[in-house]
């Protein structure tokens, strides 16, 4: 009985394996969710962001991910053709707890780390013929990410350590097996195609779309070491999209700027899927939503909402997410922010407010000569573009500064 279920808990990586740690708060450009995120935003960043969800439930999980990336100009004086080299660096750990309806627990420790050294961000403004393509980027990026799983047996208890008279025999001295830590090398690639606003009254309008997929070598987790094909991780396929709108200066609205967010993340088990979104995925999900920027405030104030899709193909309104941030702007610009994912699912039989309890995600992130003093361009932000000026100065179309670019 002991083998039985120890080698299913041994196993457990298989069961969460169909969803890598989850951050509701991806539209902050996380390296994590698409590699071609490294040195988006120009500035030197840095990124910790920590999530505790469904506390309610026997099973825990406590994510935490740090972040940090630079933005190397190639060609500082060519601005049709601007070229930047962006390496970056991230940290995930990992804690998965979980406990059976007969009290038998697992308790599971992942970090990974993950280097980014080939990333790069290009401006392609080009004619045919008659059409013209302005202020158009693209990047790309590839990831090295290294896995470590530990499983901590002195959170496994199981009936039938238990003998005559009361006495306990420790999991040491009844050997069920051969298990140890999982140790795994992978591959991650993405790229991003980023828009922004030709004219005057424009230049605060940015569109992107980006494309990542994650698990290329599809490694083995399985603590018992079976090599079953059915234990490796699937791949992880993102499609991603954002759409940063601004008013013109003129109408001073109460709220000057939205940004509507899209992403929908895939695990499949074939490569081809990644190129074929009609074809099935093993799960996935789906959040859409936006935030707002409050005018001559340091707010934005958003929500996000998630859709999932189950191996029984039942799509599913899940979670409600509401999500404050706050900028503080010297040299060097800080935000911070704070976001609860609210299960609102109607059916009992899946997770509801009511059965998870809560979930918290609060993050800082810190851009290093991002503020005031600023300069250049990159794919996020232009060169003295509406955007720039508006978001990194004090406050969003300040009426008692007026910008030079709204004169």
């Amino acid at each position: 009985m002991k083998k039985i279920i120890f080698y299913i808990l041994s196993l457990t990586t298989l069961f969460t394996q169909g969803q890598d740690p989850s951050f509701s708060q991806f539209d902050l450009n996380m390296m994590y969710s698409n590699p071609a995120f490294s040195g988006y935003e120009g500035a030197t960043k840095s990124l910790l962001h920590s999530r505790n969800q469904w506390n309610k439930l026997n099973e825990k999980f406590n994510n935490s991910i740090f972040e940090i990336s630079t933005n190397i100009k190639l060609n500082p004086n060519n601005r049709k053709g601007a070229t930047s080299y962006s390496p970056g660096l991230g940290v995930i750990s990992e804690d998965l707890r979980f406990t059976s309806s007969v009290g038998n627990q697992v308790f599971i420790h992942r970090i990974e780390a993950s280097f980014y050294p080939f990333t790069f961000h290009m401006r392609i403004d080009f004619k045919i013929g008659k059409l013209k393509i302005n202020n158009l980027w693209l990047s790309g990026g590839g990831g090295i990410n290294a896995r470590k799983y530990n499983l901590d047996d002195s959170y496994l208890f199981f009936s039938d350590q238990w003998g005559d008279l009361g006495a306990f025999m420790p999991i040491s001295l009844a050997p069920v097996g051969t298990f140890s830590d999982v140790t795994t090398v992978d591959g991650s690639v993405g790229f991003i195609l980023t828009k922004h606003g030709k004219y005057q009254s424009t230049q605060g309008n940015r569109l992107m779309a980006g494309w990542s997929l994650s698990h290329i070598r599809r490694p083995n987790e399985d603590f018992s070491h079976t090599g079953l094909e059915s234990s490796r991780i699937p791949l992880k396929n993102i499609v991603h999209a954002e759409w940063f709108y601004g008013f013109p200066a003129f109408k001073r609205p109460f709220i000057p700027y939205f940004k509507t967010i899209f992403k929908h993340e895939r695990y499949i088990d074939d490569v081809s899927k990644a190129i074929l979104p009609w074809k099935e995925s093993l799960i996935s999900k789906t959040e859409f939503g936006g935030t707002a920027f409050i005018n001559n405030t340091p707010i934005e104030l958003g929500v996000l909402y998630r859709i999932d899709h189950n191996f029984e193909k039942d799509y599913h309104l899940q979670t409600f997410i509401p999500i404050i941030r706050y900028r503080i702007n010297r040299k060097n610009l800080l935000v911070i922010s704070y976001s609860y994912d609210m299960n609102i699912a109607g059916n009992t039989d899946r997770l509801t407010i009511g059965n998870t309890g809560t979930t918290h995600e609060m993050g800082i992130a810190i851009y290093l000569n991002g503020g005031r003093g600023r300069k250049g361009e990159c794919p996020a932000f232009m060169q003295n573009s509406a955007l720039y000026k508006d978001i990194y100065n004090n406050g969003l179309l300040n009426k008692s500064k007026t910008k030079k670019n709204f004169k």
